[in-house]
């Protein structure tokens, strides 16, 4: 026998209430598009912050390199020049150069210590950044008297040249260093 359904007094209560949310009604398409959004302009930011940071590495070369002025368009080091040289333990000797061709530089240096003469030919190797390098080597005089064979780093400054050397044989050891004016 069917159990007959109970009676309520008042109206029908309708349709059971919705299931509670379960994550999944579309607000988790909200956040990904938030998110695609931010990551696209992170993005956008870091190729154009990139882009600009090698434009502006590229400039600043550029500008360095315009504004050092080659040393072949300043004076004419061709001439004789005189001065002195000092060794790292404070010894002094004269010097007298001949320059015959100053771009590239070649010619000789005569260093004058205690009355002996060493007398060595110099060969530009490069110039960079204001710096001619030229290397030297022993024409005449003992190799007592005479340095071992090296290379200058040399500076002109107007009828000045100023230089350090770099022992071929040592080259941790610091050389002498120059300066003479022109004649």
């Amino acid at each position: 026998m069917p159990v007959p359904e109970r009676q309520v007094d008042g109206p029908s209560p309708g349709p059971p209430p919705p299931p509670p949310p379960t994550g999944n009604d579309g607000s988790n398409k909200n956040l990904l598009i938030v998110i695609a959004i931010f990551s696209a302009v992170s993005a956008s930011v870091l190729v154009i912050g990139l882009g600009y940071w090698g434009y502006s590495s590229w400039r600043a070369n550029q500008l360095i390199a315009e504004s050092i002025t080659p040393l072949s368009s300043g004076p004419d080091l061709t001439g004789t020049w005189e001065g002195s040289t000092k060794y790292p333990s404070g010894n002094q000797a004269t010097i007298s150069a001949v320059l015959s061709a100053s771009d590239p530089i070649r010619g000789s240096f005569t260093f004058t210590f205690e009355g002996q003469d060493c007398i060595v030919d110099v060969s530009e190797t490069s110039r960079q950044y204001g710096t001619i390098y030229v290397d030297t080597r022993t024409t005449a005089g003992s190799l007592s008297e005479c340095a071992d064979s090296g290379e200058w780093q040399l500076t002109s400054a107007g009828n000045t040249l100023t230089g350090s050397l770099t022992w071929s044989s040592e080259p941790d050891i610091e050389g002498m260093s120059l300066s003479m004016h022109k004649n």
